[in-house]
C-alpha cells in the first residue's frame, strides 16, 4: 500500500472522527436545554396531527424539530410550517431537505424558548417532562385562545388534556 493512500485514509478518519465528535457535542446541548434528538415514527406523526385538526393555511410549529419529519408531514397538509431546532447539524439537515423538496417549510435555529409563539394555531412537542414544565408557562403566556398544543408522551402540570391518544401516547391541550 502507498503512503499516498494511507495518509488519504488517516485524513478520511480524522474528518469522520470529527464530524462524530461534533454531532455528539451538539447533541449534547439538545440535551441539557430540553430533550435528546429522538425520532418520531411516523404513525405518531399522523396521529399527531390527526389529533390536532391540523388545517389548511395554519400556522404549525414544532419545538425541537429534529430531522423535520413532523413539519413536513404539516406543510403536506397545507399548514405554514415552522420547525425550531437548537442543534446546527440537525437544523442544517432540516433546512436542506427543505429547500430540496421546494416545500416552504421552514426552520429556525433557535431554542424554542426564544421563538415568539403568538401566531401559532397548532404546536407539537416531544420533550422531556421537566422541559414541559418550564415551557407550559410559556405556552399559557404566549398562545392565543383556541390554539392546540400536542404532546407527545408527556404532561403539562397546571394543563387539562382536551383529548389523548393511548396508542400513540399523545395528549391533546386546547388554550382557554
Amino acid at each position: 500500500m502507498s503512503l499516498d493512500i494511507l495518509i488519504a485514509a488517516e485524513i478520511l478518519l480524522m474528518l469522520f472522527g470529527g464530524a462524530a465528535m461534533l454531532f455528539v457535542l451538539l447533541s449534547t446541548l439538545s440535551f441539557i436545554s430540553g430533550a435528546p434528538f429522538v425520532t418520531t415514527r411516523r404513525e405518531v406523526v399522523e396521529a399527531a396531527l390527526e389529533l390536532a385538526k391540523v388545517k389548511k393555511g395554519e400556522w404549525f410549529f414544532d419545538l425541537g424539530s429534529g430531522d423535520g419529519r413532523v413539519v413536513f408531514a404539516a406543510q403536506g397538509l397545507g399548514a405554514k410550517a415552522v420547525g425550531v431546532e437548537i442543534n446546527p447539524v440537525l437544523w442544517l439537515w432540516s433546512a436542506c431537505v427543505s429547500v430540496l423538496k421546494g416545500n416552504g417549510a421552514n426552520f429556525l435555529l433557535h431554542s424554542f424558548y426564544d421563538v415568539n409563539l403568538r401566531n401559532a394555531d397548532v404546536v407539537f412537542v416531544y420533550t422531556w417532562q421537566g422541559t414541559n414544565e418550564k415551557l407550559e408557562k410559556k405556552l399559557m403566556d404566549e398562545l392565543r385562545k383556541g390554539a392546540r398544543v400536542v404532546s407527545h408522551r408527556f404532561t403539562f402540570p397546571h394543563w387539562k388534556p382536551a383529548a389523548r391518544d393511548g396508542k400513540n401516547r399523545l395528549l391533546l391541550y386546547v388554550k382557554e
